[in-house]
């Protein structure tokens, strides 16, 4: 069976109606429409291979772009904290500076209460107060130790405190 395609029309000739008939093979053309239908669903299937590849690789590089935003974030965050670590390493530095020249300041202090206290009888009233100036130099000496330890980057050492007997010792 032979597929065709036919086209008629009435045409008058000397006065008498004719058909006029055209009869055309089509079997080309109905091989070709069905290769385009095939190719069409192959491509059709392609397209949707791929748009499906590319949404997955969109998904991925979100994912990617998320990380990295994250990683950036801990990195400023790291880069914020050793910023104050470092800041925290020149105050401890500067008051070990300060320390030493207040150590050598105490040391000048207490080397003349020392003096003057020798100097005084026994009974005058002045020793107490430079008793009580030889006390606070002893405390500044212990704050420097502190404070140097700081500048040293030492352990610290915890003790337990009274801390009635510091209020007295400060009366």
């Amino acid at each position: 069976v032979t597929p065709i395609e036919i086209n008629a029309t009435v045409v008058t000739r000397a006065g008498v109606p004719q058909i006029l008939t055209l009869c055309r093979d089509i079997t080309k053309r109905r091989l070709n429409q069905e290769e385009i239908r095939r190719l069409n669903e192959g491509l059709e299937k392609r397209v949707t291979e791929r748009t499906a590849e590319l949404v997955a690789a969109n998904l991925e590089l979100k994912a990617e772009i998320a990380q990295r935003r994250e990683a950036e974030k801990a990195g400023q965050e790291l880069r914020v904290e050793l910023l104050q670590v470092q800041k925290m390493e020149a105050v401890g530095c500067l008051a070990g500076g300060i320390a030493h020249d207040f150590s050598n300041i105490l040391a000048a202090i207490s080397g003349y209460a020392e003096f003057l206290i020798k100097g005084l009888p026994a009974g005058a009233p002045m020793r107490d107060d430079l008793a009580e100036i030889l006390l606070e130099t002893e405390r500044g000496a212990l704050l420097v130790r502190q404070l140097t330890a700081m500048g040293r980057k030492q352990p610290i050492e915890l003790k337990v405190l009274d801390l009635n007997e510091l209020a007295a010792d400060a009366c």
